[in-house]
């Protein structure tokens, strides 16, 4: 069971954080969405979402125990209701929605199809915290599935970064034989073995809402919190990250690992436990991707 908030975090008030904490007790995991991030750059806040993201995770992590999910997501001009319709797509699953926005409410309920609460904003802003300058590396990733290969990644980053950006692309592209999985399904898919991993140190979101482009790899600079390297082995990713003039790390050993043949394995029952972390098994196995994938090979193969 997932809650999603879609609150002005950077004016975020005690009350309104008391009643997120409070809403803990009845859900499993918490969903924070950074609505139209760009529109922060025409404020006169100086706080834009990548010194806002780390300030709200610090801050959270501070007060809340359920692992929980800090998305932004843009809008790229699209009217509401698109773009509420995205978060269908780049969100995991959820099941409350809580705004502070009651003239969104009504119009809300029409795309979402689940209750929606409005939290007041009443109470006094909190002070986010200050976030001191780290070393962070950047991944990124369709994780089609997430598989050791990845892992082998972060397992390298950890020796070499303090903290880790996963990036999970190409996030509009799902129900197709190679991107069986929604962006949604992705996170739920990597999530457990960040927690596990990377315990308060990292970063996952779902960009961007299209095709990767140089364009969208420049948007990541506002969106996320600052980067120094990135860490891919995908071509067109190399070249976007050198032309904006990040260093490329790659991994430091071969493995005998990939997507598609994994993708086949679970297609054709055969065993694939030996290619992928643990909790991503688990996960595999227990939803629906499995059937999914399935259906769409038939489907292609007709």
């Amino acid at each position: 069971m997932r809650a999603l908030f879609a609150l002005d975090w950077r004016n975020v008030t005690d009350a309104q954080l008391t009643e997120i904490i409070a809403l803990q007790a009845h859900y499993t995991e918490l969903v924070l969405v950074i609505s139209r991030p760009e529109t922060l750059l025409d404020s006169h806040s100086p706080m834009i979402c990548h010194d806002l993201m780390p300030a709200l995770q610090q801050l959270l992590q501070t007060h809340l125990h359920l692992p929980f999910y800090l998305l932004p997501i843009p809008g790229k001009g699209v009217p509401d209701y698109y773009h509420w319709l995205h978060w269908r797509i780049l969100c995991p699953a959820f099941h409350h929605v809580f705004i502070d926005t009651p003239a969104q409410k009504n119009a809300m309920e029409v795309i979402f199809r689940v209750p929606i609460t409005v939290i007041p904003r009443n109470g006094l802003p909190l002070t986010l915290p200050a976030v001191p300058k780290k070393q962070r590396g950047i991944f990124i990733t369709r994780a089609q599935p997430f598989h050791n290969g990845h892992a082998a990644y972060l397992a390298q980053m950890q020796q070499e970064v303090e903290e880790v950006i996963v990036v999970i692309g190409v996030a509009n592209q799902s129900h197709t034989a190679s991107n069986f999985a929604t962006a949604g399904e992705r996170l739920e898919m990597v999530k457990p073995y960040l927690q596990h991993t990377w315990p308060g140190r990292h970063h996952l979101v779902a960009l961007p809402y299209s095709d990767f482009s140089l364009e969208n790899f420049y948007e990541l600079e506002y969106l996320l919190p600052d980067f120094n390297t990135v860490y891919t082995i995908n071509t067109s990713t190399i070249t976007y990250a050198q032309t904006a003039g990040y260093p490329i790390k790659h991994l430091n050993i071969q493995l005998d690992v990939s997507g598609t043949h994994i993708r086949h394995c679970m297609a054709q029952d055969q065993p694939y436990a030996h290619l992928v972390p643990p909790p991503v098994y688990d996960y595999l196995q227990e939803g629906p991707l499995i059937r999914r994938l399935k259906q769409l090979l038939e489907k292609e193969n007709r």
